[in-house]
């Protein structure tokens, strides 16, 4: 099976994934609790204004702190169950007769099979802060979209998709772009 898109966290079970992410986000939240109140307190202290320093955050007041280390705890736990519960990518493998995409949502692994001769294949543009290029099949229930970027992959999607890749080669011949070297033999059949 040929690899044409990895996950981050591909080499971790989905139990260690899950238990990873939650404790990232729960850490992230309580940074950003204390991180406010400190900047805080570090400026009035350093900024020449030592009568202010009293009126910012108060480190020996217990009911400040547990404030700040309560609301860190919500917004941790809100984050790590919202993006630990997602779905999340392992890998997308071909081998040029089906396209499987395997990944976990929470603490079971899920795999996504298309029949490559069966499915539809379109060419999609994403337009955002960044344009992005997918190859989307679709077959029923099962649809699966894969990025295209130029890498030595692009071959491999050239074999499979043919038609909806001179579709991105028509796009990046219109940009004025050379055409990456994977692509050069299907560009001449446009």
């Amino acid at each position: 099976m040929i690899i044409l898109e990895e996950g981050m966290w591909s080499s971790y079970s989905c139990a260690e994934r899950t238990f990873s992410i939650f404790g990232l986000c729960f850490v992230v939240a309580a940074g950003f609790f204390l991180l406010a109140p400190t900047v805080n307190y570090l400026t009035a202290r350093y900024s020449n204004r030592l009568d202010s320093v009293e009126e910012t955050f108060n480190f020996g007041d217990p009911l400040i702190l547990w404030s700040f280390v309560g609301m860190a705890c919500v917004v941790g736990l809100f984050a790590g169950v919202l993006f630990s519960a997602s779905p999340n990518l392992t890998a997308k493998l071909t081998d040029e007769t089906r396209l499987v995409e395997k990944g976990c949502i929470r603490l079971k692994p899920y795999e996504d099979v298309i029949d490559i001769a069966k499915a539809e294949i379109t060419y999609v543009q994403s337009n955002g802060k960044h344009t992005s290029h997918y190859l989307v099949f679709d077959q029923g229930q099962t649809r699966i979209a894969v990025e295209i970027v130029d890498t030595a992959r692009l071959d491999v999607l050239a074999r499979i998709a043919p038609e909806p890749m001179r579709d991105y080669i028509r796009y990046i011949i219109g940009l004025g772009r050379p055409v990456p070297r994977p692509l050069r033999p299907l560009s001449r059949e446009i």
